[in-house]
């Protein structure tokens, strides 16, 4: 997970002896203002605004021992921002995929033999390849985008689904997210794969139309309930791609998805995190 704000200090704060499969500690830690986390073994790394709220880390472990984690011990340090993207080399490696499909990070060369390469500059928003969710969402955008597409990304963040829609040969896509501070990473990423695309700052669901042949909807569980039922509205007949939906949630989410009439026809799961593809009845 990577920050969407730029700035010339950081404030790194390391949480020691912890794990977070189920991303309950990221979701605390984003509400409070993390503005991003890398995962290493049995360790957080969080980076704040150098102006943060000095009492953060009080905060984290009160919320820490909350939720009964034990023996973790939470550590406040500063850094500049040259520190900054050494430190996303210390974490972000090259991820294979698909057989044909492997994210680099900008700094590294691709290797020839890969037939799709994507490169990512992290540092700015969510998004290089490392996450579980967008890891299957590549996966399903493979199995079912046929040459000639027209693709809406919903939550793109990064551009990393959109910079593969359009490498597995989609004629367009439409890419939406809600948060305009995303805008400029975005911008970099279609940039350093040589494509063309323009992100629009919106909610997904206001929309004026939904004239897509395959929607592809990487955001969390209530956004893309409340996707599924815009899609409902509208009387979309085509396939999505729904993830970042927590295993715990698929149950939830695929009554829902039968009571409005539609169907399950690709699954992926990975560590905590579900994805389904889903078309109608």
């Amino acid at each position: 997970m990577y920050s969407k704000k730029k700035t010339d200090r950081w404030r790194e704060i390391e949480i020691l002896n912890i794990q977070d499969p189920d991303g309950r500690v990221a979701n605390f830690l984003f509400e409070r203002g993390c503005l991003g986390i890398t995962e290493d073994k049995n360790k957080l790394v969080l980076y704040f605004d150098a102006e943060s709220p000095q009492d953060i880390p009080r905060q984290i472990e009160e919320f820490l021992a909350g939720q009964n984690f034990t023996k973790f011990e939470v550590l406040d340090h500063s850094i500049k921002d040259e520190d900054w993207h050494l430190k996303w080399q210390e974490y972000f490696t090259p991820q294979k995929i698909t057989d044909t499909i492997t994210v680099y990070p900008e700094w590294l060369r691709p290797d020839p033999a890969t037939t799709i390469p994507i490169l990512i500059r992290p540092g700015m928003a969510f998004g290089t390849g490392t996450h579980e969710t967008t890891q299957m969402a590549i996966q399903l955008l493979e199995k079912s985008l046929t040459t000639g597409m027209k693709i809406l990304d919903a939550g793109c963040g990064t551009g990393i689904l959109t910079i593969a829609a359009l490498k597995l040969g989609a004629a367009a896509v439409d890419s939406v997210e809600i948060d305009a501070e995303a805008l400029d990473n975005f911008n970099e990423n279609m940039a350093l794969n040589h494509c063309q695309g323009k992100m629009l700052v919106q909610d997904v669901t206001t929309l004026a139309h939904y004239q897509y042949d395959l929607i592809v909807s990487n955001i969390q569980f209530n956004p893309n309930v409340a996707l599924l039922k815009t899609l409902q509205q509208h009387n979309f007949k085509n396939p999505v791609i729904f993830t970042g939906i927590l295993k715990d949630e698929s149950d939830h989410f695929l009554k829902i998805v039968g009571d409005l009439g539609r169907k399950v026809t690709g699954d992926r799961t990975k560590n905590e995190w579900a994805a389904f593809l889903v078309v109608p009845e």
